[in-house]
């Protein structure tokens, strides 16, 4: 680890650190989206963004936060739970995905069959390659202040003192009518029909692969006690992942 990531560490342990942001809001569509990584984030970010407008100086994809990160006096920014938190004039919304397919995801994208290794996994002890069990060994042991999006959990993204912040949760298990509903909802608020989702950066088939990956009960253990808080917020009856 870099002396960068200690200082971060050591900064997260004290609370001092930052809060994350990861609500995207867009006030002329009077929404706030809560972005989460790996649970159809791309796909969601690419539907919203054909409802605003295109920044010239702005050289990135909808995909990457940086594409939303326009600052307040803008069209578009990007905001922590606590800054979105009873805002009546959004409509604040995220989608969740199962924390054992989440985290097989995030390991055959960004460990297996990265299209290039990521420099924060890298920096923080992962291998390109590397077994599961030791990749959810060094998940288990990278707290959420320094963790890469992709693996952090996704209750210190959208909850605030233990309260669920977005009034509409949707699950990724079941996107077809949660979509369907944000879609309603935005509607029903005076703003634009967002249209179907997309098909962006799907890599990886469906969580067949989740019976091999989690045989050992230790890694599901693993697992479990890492994503205490997201299976006690949006997955309390998730059963064993074979």
């Amino acid at each position: 680890m870099t002396p960068r990531l200690h200082l971060q560490r050591a900064l997260g342990a004290l609370g001092l650190l930052p809060p994350t942001r990861a609500f995207i809001v867009v006030p002329a569509l009077k929404l706030a989206y809560g972005r989460v990584p790996k649970a159809a984030n791309s796909s969601i970010k690419n539907a919203i963004a054909r409802h605003v407008p295109v920044d010239p100086d702005i050289d990135e994809r909808p995909g990457r936060d940086r594409y939303w990160q326009r600052g307040r006096q803008g069209a578009l920014y990007m905001a922590s739970a606590a800054e979105v938190a009873g805002r009546d004039d959004l409509f604040v919304f995220a989608f969740v995905r199962d924390p054992f397919d989440r985290l097989a995801s995030c390991y055959v994208n960004k460990i297996v069959a990265p299209q290039t290794f990521p420099p924060l996994f890298a920096e923080l002890g992962f291998r390109k390659g590397m077994a599961f069990p030791d990749f959810v060994a060094r998940v288990t042991a990278t707290p959420d202040a320094i963790a890469d999006d992709h693996f952090r959990s996704q209750a210190s993204m959208l909850t605030l003192k233990g309260r669920v912040v977005p009034s509409f949760v949707g699950h990724f298990e079941t996107i077809g009518p949660d979509w369907a509903h944000v879609r309603g909802t935005v509607l029903a608020r005076g703003g634009p029909d967002l249209g179907a989702l997309p098909h962006v950066n799907k890599r990886r088939g469906g969580a067949d692969d989740l019976p091999t990956l989690f045989a050992d009960p230790a890694v599901t253990a693993l697992v479990r006690t890492r994503y205490a808080a997201d299976f006690a917020a949006f997955y309390a009856d998730r059963g064993e992942p074979v």
